[in-house]
């Protein structure tokens, strides 16, 4: 694939994040690839940058999205609902969601 196609989805703060959301990526059918520092024998956090394909990018940024609302509903996660400031946030997600899924024609 030619490096032109490509387009960068996200920045992650290390390898073993990007390596999380290559594997999400490519459980949808998304090939993903990514660039930066990916084999540091030190325990040294470093940016790598994932990119996909242009006619992935629109599905991808969907797949990412709703992991980021589902990561905020999760009572795992460090992300808490404590304001109504995190309401307003999570209600913006949630419409970029329905925008982006009504550009792509899914809803």
């Amino acid at each position: 694939m030619d490096s032109s196609e490509l387009k960068l989805l996200t920045t992650t703060s290390s390898y073993f994040e990007a390596q999380v959301i290559i594997a999400l990526l490519h459980s949808q059918g998304i090939v993903g690839h990514f660039n930066g520092s990916i084999s540091n024998p030190y325990p040294i956090t470093s940016k790598v940058e994932i990119f996909v394909s242009l006619s992935d990018f629109p599905t991808a940024t969907g797949i990412l999205l709703i992991n980021q609302v589902e990561e905020v509903f999760d009572p795992r996660s460090k992300i808490k609902l404590s304001s109504y400031s995190s309401l307003i946030k999570i209600s913006s997600i949630l419409l970029l969601i329905l925008l982006l899924l009504s550009v792509l024609n899914i809803a």
